[in-house]
């Protein structure tokens, strides 16, 4: 399943977001789509089953209750005008918010640039005939699980930025056909592209790339934000079944300047995976206790974002409240840190309760601690206390040689009840949540 935001447009006063994904988990005041005429959405296989399937009792009840003979055939004719007239209906009841799903591309077989044209068209008639209508955002929603969703993504984009009446659109870069998983060829990908803001980022939307976002943005280059509930269990499940306590609150941070020197790390840890050779995953590395616990816990639709590829995990950090605030804006400094059981170096973990021991509280009694991406890359582990400077070398294992190239990217201390891990270089970490907790 593709998932990616294609494009930001504004239709008059509507704002027009396409989105290459699922329609199910969208949130609006309205979710639109076409059904047959009697109305049992579970009778035939395609979106209106998933739909119902994904809504449960409560919507068939709620249709037997409304349309018990069904609806007459042509109530909402084809395309433009069923669209024309969900938006004036929408208005009746003023509706905010509507999804679409990508009307005519699925069961009926249109072509992508008639649907787009014709889906394009009836928004911008509507706004024309109803200038203070309370529809303020569309959305149309490209379903990302088929094998044509780049030429629906074109044609909807082709028709917004085409010179139709108000429109004024910011695309995404042209899509990409990504090669698989775990290839040389994917490794190969990663390190060229030109990288955007993770999809599910709410100000620095992906639709642009990162480069674009640090030279057109004039306010903050960080934004703090709140989460959805599903991020918010995902993580709090995490926490409280690593050791965590009472949360209080969860945010993301959203550092575009910090997150693209993240990036441009993993980056050059994809260039030398493809080089070299692929990075052991963490549960097969010699002395290993096995796979990140921290993941084992959150949802897949938040870890389907890390990269396997070069040991990427999302790991715990506890720290000093009065810190937090300088590790938003800058990141960690391990510079400005003690040394710990293996140095100088960014220490995660993958329980909150070892994080924990790195707190402490505020005069409301609240503790903070980041959920952080780490970029392992290849990784060296210890069963006992060594000071490193830096990580030793893949071959020698001395952490001072200045005979062969490759060092090892990260250290793992699989001694004491709890394991650490550690990174020497900033860039190798990003602050992606901070959690508040009792």
């Amino acid at each position: 399943m593709v998932n990616r935001n294609s494009l930001d447009a504004n239709i008059g006063s509507i704002s027009v977001n396409i989105t290459v994904g699922s329609i199910i988990t969208e949130k609006a005041d309205v979710i639109v789509n076409s059904c047959p005429s009697d109305m049992r959405l579970d009778t035939r296989p395609g979106l209106s089953k998933v739909m119902y399937d994904a809504a449960g009792n409560g919507l068939k009840t709620e249709i037997d209750k409304n349309y018990p003979n069904g609806i007459k055939v042509g109530d909402l004719a084809v395309l433009e005008n069923f669209v024309t007239k969900c938006l004036v209906e929408a208005n009746k009841y003023s509706v905010k918010s509507i999804v679409f799903p990508a009307l005519g591309t699925g069961f009926l077989k249109f072509p992508p640039k008639t649907a787009a044209s014709n889906v394009i068209k009836a928004i911008r008639d509507f706004q024309t005939n109803n200038a203070q209508s309370s529809v303020k955002t569309v959305k149309i929603v490209i379903f990302g699980g088929t094998n044509d969703w780049t030429s629906i993504e074109q044609a909807y984009v082709l028709e917004l930025n085409s010179t139709g009446q108000g429109a004024t659109a910011s695309a995404a870069p042209a899509p990409q056909t990504i090669p698989g998983r775990g290839t040389r060829a994917y490794l190969a990908h990663r390190y060229q592209e030109e990288p955007t803001p993770p999809p599910y980022w709410t100000h620095f939307k992906s639709n642009q790339t990162i480069k674009d976002w640090n030279t057109s943005q004039k306010g903050s280059h960080c934004k703090v934000t709140s989460v959805d509930t599903k991020t918010y269990q995902s993580i709090a499940k995490a926490f409280k079944s690593t050791g965590g306590s009472t949360i209080v609150k969860i945010e993301r941070i959203e550092n575009i300047l910090l997150y693209e020197k993240y990036i441009q790390e993993c980056q050059r840890t994809f260039r030398k995976a493809y080089v070299t050779q692929l990075c052991t995953p963490l549960q097969n590395v010699k002395k290993s206790s096995g796979p990140g616990l921290t993941v084992k816990y959150l949802d897949q639709e938040m870890t389907k974002h890390l990269h396997e590829e070069i040991n990427e995990l999302y790991l715990f950090h506890g720290t000093k409240v009065n810190a937090v605030d300088v590790i938003i804006q800058q990141g960690l400094d391990s510079r400005l840190a003690s040394s710990g059981l293996l140095g100088t170096g960014v220490y995660t973990a993958e329980t909150a309760s070892k994080s924990a021991g790195y707190t402490d509280q505020n005069k409301n009694g609240e503790s903070k601690m980041f959920l952080m991406r780490v970029c392992l890359g290849d990784i060296f582990i210890t069963t006992q206390m060594t000071k490193f400077r830096r990580p030793p070398c893949m071959k020698c294992y001395d952490e001072t040689c200045i005979k062969h190239p490759e060092l090892f990217d990260s250290v793992v201390a699989e001694f004491g009840s709890r394991r650490e891990f550690v990174v020497y270089d900033r860039v190798k970490c990003y602050p992606e949540y901070i959690i508040t907790y009792k």
